[in-house]
């Protein structure tokens, strides 16, 4: 029995001992502080942007830290550039500034380098290297091909009629948009990029959907009183005023630039002649 309380009491001394242990070099760990280069990294330099950022993982880490550089591109974009004023029909509106954030989330960076990294905790701290010169070359060469191509598309639509001219726009809305904003974040690589005759030219052909739009007459010819063909017609009218951009592709013949809608109340057909 005295043996048995002898080997009990060594047991409690020894958890308690490695207890102690564990806590102080735990509070040892708790006790150091994060590196400088962490808290006082500069955004960017003349030939490199900066991020940090801790994880449990050094590859989320990693990740994270990009993440953070894209946030300061698109701060840097919102408070060196006239990005919240409106265009002149108001078309590119107060959403340009969400557009943006999205856009330099989507920036592939090639060239990126872990140039210090500590594990503090079991959590990783790392500081991420980016060339600014290598990330401004590969946008711009992506920008100046997507501008190729509305120029040439462009161009080629230049006399066409109305329609032919909106669905043209339409195909390009998506490109124009993103060269837009490809155009600011070249801007907050680096500053000496003209970003204003992009960004200028692209709002305008964007603004010119809406205008050509509202030059568009769309008569409804109803040759029948019939009740029905009536509150045919009169929902046509509707679907109209409310989805005109729906219009666009289902003209037969686009060379003038009014249409009517006739009604056959026989064989309740619908055709679009001029």
């Amino acid at each position: 029995m005295k043996q048995t309380n002898i080997i009990n009491f060594t047991l409690v001394l020894f958890l308690g001992f490695l207890f102690i242990s564990c806590t102080g070099a735990q509070k040892k760990l708790k006790s150091q502080d994060i590196p400088s280069w962490f808290l006082s990294s500069p955004a960017q330099d003349k030939n490199n942007l900066y991020g940090t950022s801790s994880a449990y993982s050094l590859e989320q880490a990693k990740k994270q830290a990009l993440n953070n550089i894209s946030s300061y591109l698109s701060i840097e974009i919102q408070s060196s550039t006239e990005i919240q004023k409106n265009s002149g029909n108001g078309y590119y509106n107060h959403n340009i500034s969400q557009n943006i954030s999205t856009n330099t989330k989507k920036l592939q960076f090639t060239n990126t380098k872990i140039i210090k990294d500590t594990i503090i905790n079991s959590k990783y701290y790392v500081l991420v290297q980016v060339n600014k010169n290598k990330l401004f070359d590969e946008n711009k060469n992506i920008l100046l091909n997507s501008d190729k191509n509305i120029n040439n598309k462009m161009k080629e639509h230049k006399n066409s009629s109305l329609l032919e001219r909106i669905k043209n726009i339409s195909s390009l809305e998506k490109e124009l948009k993103e060269s837009l904003n490809k155009a600011y974040i070249l801007y907050a690589i680096n500053n000496d990029f003209q970003y204003k005759k992009y960004v200028s030219k692209y709002k305008n052909i964007l603004n010119k959907k809406e205008t050509l739009i509202s030059k568009i007459i769309v008569n409804v010819e109803n040759k029948s009183m019939n009740k029905d063909s009536k509150h045919f017609s009169n929902s046509l009218i509707n679907f109209f005023n409310n989805f005109i951009y729906w219009f666009i592709g289902i003209c037969i013949n686009c060379n003038n630039d009014r249409y009517w809608i006739e009604e056959d109340t026989q064989s309740l057909q619908k055709t679009i002649i001029s």
